[in-house]
């Protein structure tokens, strides 16, 4: 039995939110990354510092998969909300604690290895937010407005780092050089704690999902969901992790990546960088909405192609564009990148949760799309690090992103067939 009206607005907003602030303390790690290879890499020549900050990021994408595996078993095995409610309380404490955590200056490499900890633990929570909040929705809208209802799962994620981003701007902006070398690039983390406890007020709210409490009624909870989709449901894991890794791959180097990397090069400074990107990522959480939309009334393959498509013919220009120094053309470039992908996050959640029975579902979704986050998005930035020493490098990254959107293309292609084959 799905939700009325009133109810299924209500809980869209409560999820919504909730994962606003969750993905808000993840993204403010990428924000302040060249604040923080200052502080805890000090020692390092600029570029490694850099390279190293990144790679401490990274550290958050390795426990992905044995995140999404334990919260997808818990997810399948004991409920929705509970997922949902543990790993905020997660985000909310490992990103407070980065906030307080002393610097380089302070206590040595000790201070770089709690550093890697907190990313860790904030890689294990965003790994069962997302496929959580995905699940969650797909159990309680209706069929006939399933794509616009399941896209609001995205559009929290992007807000959240937009919020990120946004706040990441205004410290750095009305910051003075020494203040924000010691006490000002604390205060976007500290704020994690406020935001934590507003998420678990929102998530207390939230009501169980009629489908997951059927399951429990009719005693369908399998023993290991975990393992019974790794046993029976592989090819449905990977098509979901080839499909995602254009998700993953396209907005950390674009929207994570490059901002920072404008910044190392000294084409545009810190603050200026975060502006343009804050405006990029707000042009996708207004696609993601229209084409979902739209994808309850037309097919969303057409979407889906159109920006596979653009990825692969407009890549290289673009990336031109973002490396020219010119600042309108990066506004431009990342506004065309936002709206491409809008269009291609936006029919995803649909299409994951239908691949997975309703006992597996939260498991299957969470780990093809962890995988995916480990092996594409948590290598992306250090990868594109190595890449920019090579001679070519804007052609080189561009051809990075334009396989990997081969590679989606095909996945959503199998996809289609399995489905017309059921």
């Amino acid at each position: 039995m799905l939700l009325d009206n009133f109810k299924i607005k209500r809980t869209i907003i409560l999820c919504t939110l909730g994962t606003i602030l969750e993905w808000y303390d993840f993204a403010i790690f990428g924000s302040m990354i060249p604040i923080l290879s200052e502080l805890f890499f000090p020692n390092f020549e600029k570029t490694a510092s850099f390279l190293a900050t990144f790679a401490v990021f990274t550290t958050g994408f390795v426990a992905r998969p044995l995140g999404g595996a334990f919260f997808g078993y818990i997810g399948d095995k004991f409920g929705r909300k509970i997922t949902l409610f543990s790993t905020i309380i997660i985000m909310a404490i490992s990103t407070s604690l980065i906030g307080i955590l002393p610097t380089y200056e302070s206590i040595g490499i000790t201070s770089t290895i709690f550093l890697v900890l907190l990313r860790i633990l904030q890689g294990l929570s965003s790994s069962g937010e997302h496929s959580g909040a995905i699940t969650y929705l797909s159990e309680v809208v209706p069929t006939h407005k399933k794509y616009f209802m399941l896209s609001f799962a995205f559009i929290g994620v992007v807000l959240g780092m937009f919020l990120g981003s946004f706040v990441g701007w205004i410290t750095i902006s009305f910051s003075s050089a020494d203040f924000l070398l010691s006490y000002g690039w604390r205060m976007p983390f500290l704020s994690g704690a406020a935001l934590g406890i507003c998420g678990l007020y929102l998530r207390i709210k939230l009501a169980e999902s009629e489908i997951f409490k059927s399951i429990l009624r009719e005693s369908k909870t399998v023993k290991n969901p975990v393992l019974e989709v790794l046993k029976k449901n592989m090819k449905e894991v990977i098509l979901v992790a080839g499909m995602y890794s254009l998700n993953v791959l396209s907005f950390y180097i674009i929207f994570v990546y490059v901002p920072a990397d404008l910044v190392r090069l000294e084409l545009l400074n810190n603050s200026t960088s975060l502006a343009i990107n804050s405006i990029g990522i707000f042009i996708i959480s207004i696609t993601v909405p229209i084409v979902g939309f739209f994808s309850d009334k037309i097919a969303h393959q057409v979407f889906l192609k159109f920006s596979l498509l653009g990825f692969v013919f407009l890549t290289y220009p673009l990336f031109l564009m973002l490396y020219s120094g010119n600042i309108y053309l990066l506004a431009i470039s990342q506004c065309i990148f936002g709206i491409l992908m809008g269009m291609f996050f936006a029919p995803l959640p649909v299409i994951f949760t239908n691949l997975f029975p309703n006992n597996k579902r939260f498991s299957g979704v969470a780990i093809g799309m962890n995988i995916s986050a480990m092996i594409i998005g948590g290598t992306s930035p250090i990868i594109m690090v190595m890449l920019t020493s090579l001679p070519n490098y804007i052609f080189i990254s561009s051809l990075y992103i334009i396989v990997i959107s081969i590679l989606s293309y095909f996945s959503s292609v199998l996809i289609e067939y399995k489905k017309l084959s059921i």
